[in-house]
């Protein structure tokens, strides 16, 4: 994909997962290495904004609702939302390909609840030997619970929000989910189209690649990008 200018922003949850968002500099690795500028890759864990132009550092949005929930101050949490929402969905507009990424349950969000557990364990059992067999059981259901948790799909709303935008504005719209169309919510694949679902980034960055390469038919509908002041008149993958 040399010498294009498409502009990509990166969707996920954020406040439902704030322990995991290395994802997002996995995959800006692999678009550079698809020929890629990192400035045409908008990521809203590092907004592309001058320092001090908010009240707070929009990166740390997460950390930052959270602790306004915590204080429940809610008109001063949907105060800071609502700046955050303007600049995502800006950077929406801007934007000409749109990668989300519907991730699962992380281990390191619940991490600290199961050292506590284990610890607990450890010294329940060791005062309560007769009891050896049944806390054993026990132990394993916990860990059922912890596996049954990180099974299911992290929530995410300000996702919804951007692609449903993106595909009204008529953007390419790329969405990664575990499993694929086969476990795919049936209402997000019609929005985006099954072509535009995938089981990893890896099959994402494929099709991406065939695509650019005239090897795979694409919608025009989405890929009529009018890229003026970009050097070019109009701009075709």
């Amino acid at each position: 994909m040399t010498g294009n200018t498409l502009w990509c922003i990166f969707s996920g949850p954020i406040d439902f997962d704030r322990a995991n968002t290395s994802w997002r500099d996995e995959w800006t690795q692999g678009l550079i290495d698809l020929g890629f500028k990192k400035e045409q890759i908008f990521n809203p864990c590092r907004k592309p904004l001058p320092k001090g132009m908010f009240e707070f550092d929009l990166d740390s949005e997460a950390e930052v609702c959270a602790k306004y929930r915590k204080a429940k101050d809610y008109e001063s949490l949907c105060r800071v939302m609502n700046q955050i929402a303007h600049v995502d969905l800006r950077l929406v507009d801007k934007s000409d390909l749109v990668l989300a990424n519907f991730t699962k349950m992380s281990q390191e969000s619940i991490q600290p609840i199961i050292d506590e557990f284990e610890e607990i364990f450890s010294k329940e059992v060791i005062m309560s030997a007769p009891h050896f067999q049944t806390a054993t059981k026990m132990r394993g259901v916990f860990y059922k619970l912890v596996t049954k948790y990180l099974s299911l799909q992290t929530p995410t709303y300000g996702t919804i929000h951007e692609i449903v935008n993106a595909t009204i504005q008529h953007k390419p719209t790329m969405v990664v989910w575990k499993g694929g169309k086969e476990t795919c919510s049936y209402w997000m694949m019609w929005l985006v189209g099954h072509n535009n679902v995938f089981d990893s980034f890896d099959a994402l960055t494929d099709r991406l690649k065939s695509i650019s390469e005239g090897k795979v038919a694409l919608n025009v509908k989405d890929w009529m990008l009018f890229d003026f002041g970009r050097g070019q008149k109009l701009e075709m993958p």
